[in-house]
C-alpha cells in the first residue's frame, strides 16, 4: 500500500531540513578551518620576522663592537649609544657598563639592604636579615676552599627568605659578572637601581635620570647615598641592540661581555646572552 501524500511530503521535509543542517555545519567548519589556517600563517610570519630581526640585532651588536674595539676603546663610563647599518637597516647598539647594578658577590651588607628594602619593598628588618643570608651564601667555602660566590643572579632563589614574588622584583637589578666592584656607578644604573641609592626617594631618581639624559658624564650624582657610589670605567659591559619593526614594536637583544680577553679567537668574551623579546617603542634609557 502506498503512503498518503502528506506523509511522503513530510519526510521529504525533514531529509530537506536535515541536508540544509549538514550543509550549515560544513559550512561553519570550512569558516573555521580557513580562521585557523589565517591564524597559522600569520602567527608563522610573525615568528620568522622575530628570527631575522633577532639575527639582524646579533649582527648589529657584532658591528658595534667591531667598530668599538677599532677604535681602542674597551672601558665604559657611561651608557653609550650608536646606530650601525646591517642587511640595509639602521639597527641602535646601546653600550651599557654593568657597574651600574649592584654586584651580588661583593656588594656592602648594606647595600644589599637597601637594595631589598627599596626595590623590593620589604621591611627593614627582613631586608637585613636577607641580605646577612646573601652574605653568607656567597662566603661559603667550594672543594677548594674559597669563597663559592653566587654564579647567577638565579641564585638569589637559594637564599632563605626569598620567593619568587620578591625574586622577580629585585632581578634586574643585581648583577653577578663583575668581579671586586663594591658600589655602583649611577651614569650606568637603570631607574631602580637609582632609586635605591637615592633611598626610596623616586623623584631623586627620576630627576637624576632625566639630568643624565640631557648631561651625560657631567651629571649631579652628590644627592645620592654617596657610600654607595662610585663613577668608575669598565670593560664589563651590556650591548642592547634594538631593531625597530615597522609596526611601533621593536626586538631588543641583549650579550654581557667583558672587552678585557679574547675567547674562541673573538677579541671580547661573551659572558651571557637574554633571549630576543619585543617591546613597543624603544627600550628604556
Amino acid at each position: 500500500m502506498s503512503q498518503p501524500p502528506s506523509h511522503a511530503n513530510s519526510q521529504r521535509g525533514i531529509a530537506l531540513i536535515a541536508v540544509l543542517w549538514v550543509v550549515a555545519a560544513l559550512g561553519v567548519m570550512v569558516v573555521g578551518m580557513m580562521h585557523v589556517v589565517k591564524s597559522e600563517i600569520r602567527l608563522a610570519s610573525q615568528l620568522q620576522r622575530a628570527a631575522l630581526d633577532s639575527g639582524v640585532a646579533d649582527a648589529a651588536i657584532r658591528v658595534a663592537l667591531q667598530q668599538t674595539l677599532q677604535a681602542n676603546q674597551k672601558q665604559f663610563k657611561s651608557i653609550q649609544s650608536t646606530v650601525v647599518a646591517v642587511f640595509d637597516r639602521e639597527v641602535q647598539v646601546d653600550f651599557i657598563p654593568l657597574n651600574g647594578l649592584i654586584n651580588l658577590n661583593h656588594a656592602p651588607v648594606d647595600l644589599l639592604t637597601d637594595a631589598l628594602k627599596y626595590a623590593a619593598g620589604l621591611p627593614q628588618e627582613q631586608a637585613a636579615a636577607i641580605a646577612q643570608g646573601i652574605e653568607l651564601e656567597r662566603k661559603k667555602p667550594n672543594t677548594k676552599g674559597e669563597a663559592a660566590k653566587l654564579h647567577a643572579v638565579e641564585d638569589l632563589m637559594r637564599i632563605a627568605g626569598i620567593d619568587y614574588d620578591i625574586y622577580a622584583r629585585v632581578i634586574g637589578i643585581f648583577t653577578t659578572d663583575l668581579e671586586d666592584t663594591q658600589r655602583v656607578n649611577p651614569l650606568a644604573a637603570p631607574l631602580a637601581v637609582l632609586n635605591v641609592l637615592a633611598q626610596g626617594k623616586e623623584g631623586l631618581a627620576q630627576q637624576v635620570l632625566q639630568n643624565r639624559l640631557e648631561r651625560g658624564d657631567t651629571t649631579d650624582t652628590t644627592q645620592l647615598s654617596g657610600n654607595h657610589v662610585q663613577i668608575a670605567s669598565t670593560d664589563f659591559i651590556a650591548a642592547r641592540a634594538t631593531v625597530s619593526s615597522g609596526d611601533n614594536t621593536a626586538v631588543v637583544r641583549v650579550w654581557r661581555l667583558s672587552l678585557s680577553g679574547d675567547s674562541y679567537g673573538l677579541p671580547w668574551r661573551v659572558l651571557g646572552k637574554v633571549a630576543p623579546f619585543q617591546t613597543n617603542g624603544q627600550p628604556p634609557p
